[in-house]
């Protein structure tokens, strides 16, 4: 940390005092934790930034996350830009009222922001409570990732973890990360999360320096982008190749679609189709649409008309048999979102005609089900629906509708 507490209870910002004054200091002044009161060590070596540290074995909340240089060298960035912009931070504020110690705090238009740059490994529900400690005192978070924790597969996919999904916020109806990396002195803003897979996530990321970042806070809207054609060659390997490698989520799906008469290889093409709101489920796609299908449309309810409300109890069902499963996004939650997704994918059936919406929320399925198997056959509805239903597909916004 870069701020400390002197045995008088005044409040010393590193980078306001020369190193000179520093190293006098050093020798003739103890410093102590501003959270804990616990003597802390000013280190001045070559190799790391200047900055306290905790005695060792010391048991503070402040002292849990080892600070390293990577962070340490994020933070001073972020707090001088902050300046530069013609802002006033503070340095590792502390609020004793919930005993919580930022980053950087801020004041922009009466609103005050504390910014949290988060490097290392936070369990969620300690990330729901600081942020819900801040919130409880009008205070605006704003988390922001270490851009090192971000893992690319390819270009324009990403392996998104559960610890980098945690950082996903709700900002003007778009799902966005925002992460900064030290070392490029970059920001990185993922956006348009389309998850194909339970490891892989099509998604677009667009970066901006920080001397070119004119404005604060961070955030900024995007477009909703996503490479159709690629989106459906990855379902089409999946449901050759990937839907036969033997896991429980796979051995699982297969169990339920093969008493309807549905083979893995020849499933329609309305399941499986990409939706911004899917970005809340750890299952894939290709999974719970088929589940609506197959729970909704298929067996006792065929030919019948159902209503949203029945098909969200279908999928609640799955929910709590954990057949699917839902991430967890303390920074934007919200407990019905996987209903909004429910109802966005019902409302792209309704567009391209699977699904004939007779009254408000109430639903008859007028989809094929393919059952003469023929992979050539298959292969060209597939390519005629992603051509036929590209408008529809690339154009879908996140339903903000109500729910119920």
């Amino acid at each position: 940390m870069f701020t400390a507490k002197l045995g008088n209870g005044q409040i010393i910002n590193l980078w306001k005092i020369k190193r000179d004054n520093l190293k006098k200091m050093r020798q003739n002044v103890s410093f102590y934790c501003p959270e804990c009161n616990g003597k802390v060590i000013l280190k001045m070596g070559e190799k790391k930034i200047m900055h306290f540290a905790h005695e060792k074995d010391m048991g503070c909340q402040a002292n849990a996350e080892a600070e390293s240089s990577y962070h340490l060298e994020g933070k001073r960035q972020l707090y001088y830009y902050l300046k530069k912009i013609g802002l006033h931070p503070e340095l590792e504020p502390y609020f004793s009222s919930i005993k919580q110690r930022g980053d950087i705090g801020v004041v922009i238009n009466n609103q005050y922001y504390v910014i949290e740059y988060q490097c290392s490994p936070i369990n969620p529900d300690l990330l729901r409570k600081r942020t819900s400690g801040y919130l409880n005192r009008k205070i605006m978070p704003i988390w922001i990732l270490g851009f090192k924790n971000m893992k690319k597969i390819t270009r324009g996919t990403l392996r998104l973890s559960a610890f980098s999904a945690q950082f996903i916020v709700n900002y003007h109806e778009q799902y966005i990360l925002p992460s900064y990396c030290p070392v490029q002195q970059k920001f990185y803003f993922f956006h348009s999360f389309f998850p194909l897979t339970i490891n892989k996530t099509y998604c677009i990321c667009e970066s901006q320096s920080l001397s070119e970042l004119a404005s604060f806070p961070f955030l900024q809207n995007s477009k909703l982008m996503l490479p159709l054609d690629e989106w459906k060659h990855g379902i089409r390997k999946q449901k050759m190749h990937h839907i036969h490698y033997h896991t429980t989520i796979n051995n699982q799906f297969l169990k339920e679609i093969y008493p309807h008469n549905l083979h893995p290889h020849f499933l329609p093409p309305y399941t499986g189709i990409p939706l911004p709101t899917a970005i809340i489920f750890e299952t894939p796609p290709l999974f719970w649409q088929t589940f609506i299908i197959v729970d909704s449309f298929l067996g006792e309810n065929k030919g019948k008309i159902i209503s949203f409300q029945k098909i969200l109890d279908y999928f609640s069902w799955r929910i709590d048999s954990q057949h699917i499963k839902i991430r967890k996004f303390p920074l934007a939650a919200d407990e019905s979102r996987w209903k909004h997704a429910v109802l966005d994918y019902l409302q792209i059936l309704v567009q391209i005609n699977i699904v004939q919406e007779i009254k408000p929320k109430f639903f008859l399925f007028q989809g094929e089900i393919q059952t003469d198997f023929h992979y050539q056959k298959q292969h060209n509805w597939e390519d005629e629906f992603y051509k036929k239903y590209a408008e529809v597909l690339l154009a879908k916004k996140i339903n903000k509708g109500e729910i119920g």
